[in-house]
């Protein structure tokens, strides 16, 4: 029995380790990790074009003098499987040939770069440095996208200081706008989400340092850092990689800067104000209308040195902070309709059908019945000239009118839109959004690295009604991450990354403090609160007429956490990738 029962513990162990390979195997196929590093390749050869093995190769970071280190193998071919973006010096150095050093190499997100070396004969204490050359292709993979720089982010006008809405230069993207699928409506500036190649915009999927920037409740952008904070941004319209799955449409590749080896910093306030705008030379009689943005910020970034705790002989940690703050408010004219004082005691007799092509009729109720003429449809009797009686009249809906709808106040020269009230009403629009990020060599062969993101969004406008009252939508969201890269190898290369998501989205309308006990005192029975619920009023809405009421109140909220496990290996002439994605979602 005991053998029995080893060979079949034996058999299921067997049958677990068969499962788990064929599961690596796959996940490539699956969703491998996103990676937001970037990878350089490359063959030395000599005069004659053979192929010199066993040359040391040095990858040399400028922003943080940290340098990487592969060799040559015997096809004389070269690997950096991560790189982190940015500027670097590539040096190459074999007995009996000179040194050749390469500058001004830029690797951006996601590039597979291929850089080429040719050694001639010499000794190594001769350096030849080359400067310019043509830029770098990529030989590796056919993926088609777009690469926004920290010179473009900076140097463009982007009104709100939003880098999304730079995705519009992409080639195949298209600005759509169709309700929520427009975009992140509490981003400085509004966000575009675009479509790209043909794709449905809510099918993009953001990312921020290889990390998801999702918000499940409408499957879009959730967070924007602030721009000082942004490295660069790369727009994958046609990711061909396995490691791009899961979405039909673009990918937004977003990497936040790291700290280098000097002190650099910003400090800014970007002001619009109505005293600079000028009046509307179609309504000179009307005055420029109350308007105030302010957009202030700052940002930091270098070596981290703690005095008397923390500082090492050499720079191996590097930190970078950034935060900024929105502040947008202004007033617009609003034109409704509102029901007058005879349409309150029941009189439509005067009640036009906004557009004026016909008398907007009320029928009783009471008096539906089948129709004779029409199998399974109904007829009912309109009241008699227009108007219901009193006796009919819902106590609850004349409280209601009477106390929080106002009565006309304006006469439209066009009779035919019907609009009989106006009012000036003030918005607000504020966002704060704070990035720290932190990254340490631990050897010459691992590498941590991690970002605290929290970006918060409020926007909020007043309603028509006689009592004050207020909608205000909030959207926090926090954004971290952790990441470790071990170089086992020049040709084996391993990253492992854990991000956590936090999106939030109530709706909170607010009142005047004597709104709920005036509705209770009116009607007290109309519509209860449930037991144990905050005292908030039903929200009603009515054909042709406007209401007083903002949206309501409502909360949504989603977590999203990640753990994606990512491995790559050379092997001759060519490159293995494994990857590992495992996703909790939920509240």
């Amino acid at each position: 029995m005991m053998d029995g029962r080893k060979k079949t513990m034996l058999s299921c162990a067997a049958r677990a380790l068969l499962g788990a390979a064929f599961v690596l195997l796959i996940a490539p196929l699956v969703a491998l990790g996103q990676l937001s590093n970037a990878s350089l390749t490359g063959v030395i050869t000599d005069a004659s074009g053979a192929v010199i093995p066993g040359v040391e190769v040095t990858a040399l970071q400028v922003e943080t003098n940290t340098s990487f280190q592969a060799v040559t193998n015997s096809g004389g071919r070269y690997a950096f499987l991560n790189l982190p973006t940015g500027h670097f010096t590539i040096t190459a150095k074999y007995k009996g040939f000179q040194t050749i050093e390469r500058s001004g190499v830029l690797l951006s997100v996601n590039q597979a770069a291929n850089l080429n070396l040719t050694m001639p004969p010499g000794t190594t204490t001769t350096v030849v440095n080359v400067s310019a050359q043509a830029p770098l292709i990529n030989a590796t993979n056919s993926t088609i996208g777009t690469q926004l720089t920290t010179k473009e982010i900076n140097d463009l006008p982007i009104n709100g200081r939003n880098y999304t809405q730079l995705l519009a230069l992409t080639p195949g993207s298209t600005p759509i706008d169709v309700s929520q699928s427009a975009g992140g409506q509490l981003a400085p500036g509004g966000s575009n989400n675009p479509t790209l190649q043909g794709g449905r915009n809510r099918s993009n999927y953001y990312m921020i340092d290889g990390a998801p920037n999702i918000a499940l409740v409408f499957n879009g952008l959730a967070l924007v850092p602030p721009l000082d904070s942004i490295q660069e941004v790369k727009v994958e319209t046609q990711a061909t990689d396995t490691q791009f799955g899961g979405t039909s449409g673009g990918f937004v590749n977003l990497t936040t800067k790291a700290g280098t080896d000097h002190f650099h910093g910003s400090l800014y306030e970007y002001l619009q104000n109505n005293v600079f705008n000028s009046r509307n030379p179609y309504l000179p009689n009307v005055n420029v209308q109350p308007f105030r943005q302010n957009e202030f910020g700052f940002s930091l970034g270098g070596p981290l040195v703690l005095p008397k705790v923390y500082h090492p002989r050499a720079n191996k940690t590097w930190f970078f902070v950034a935060y900024e703050g929105f502040r947008h408010n202004q007033s617009g004219t609003v034109l409704t309709r509102v029901p007058t004082a005879a349409e309150r005691q029941g009189d439509f007799s005067g009640a036009w059908v906004p557009g004026g092509t016909a008398l907007n009729a009320i029928y009783n109720p009471y008096t539906t019945a089948a129709d004779p003429n029409n199998p399974g449809q109904y007829t009912r009797t309109q009241f008699t000239g227009n108007i219901i009686p009193t006796g009919m009249i819902n106590p609850a809906a004349a409280a209601f009118l009477n106390e929080f709808m106002p009565l006309p106040n304006f006469n439209d020269p066009n009779k035919a839109r019907g609009l009989n009230f106006e009012e000036n009403i003030p918005s607000v629009y504020d966002t704060d959004s704070l990035v720290v990020r932190l990254d340490r060599n631990l050897t010459d062969r691992d590498h941590l690295s991690g970002h605290y993101m929290n970006f918060t969004g409020q926007t909020g406008s007043s309603s028509i009604s006689v009592k004050p009252m207020s909608t205000t939508v909030q959207n926090p969201n926090r954004n971290i991450t952790a990441e470790w890269d071990r170089t086992q190898t020049p040709t084996l290369f391993f990253n492992v990354q854990y991000s956590y998501m936090r999106s939030d989205f109530p709706i909170v309308s607010t009142t005047a403090p004597d709104y709920v006990d005036t509705w209770k005192t009116t009607s007290p029975d109309a519509f209860p609160n449930p037991p144990g619920a905050p005292p908030w009023l039903p929200v009603y809405s009515f054909t042709y007429y406007t209401t007083p009421f903002g949206q309501g109140n409502n909360e949504q909220d989603t977590t999203n956490q990640q753990l994606t496990a990512n491995a790559q290996k050379i092997w001759g002439e060519h490159t293995l990738k494994f990857g590992f994605n495992a996703w909790f979602s939920g509240r």
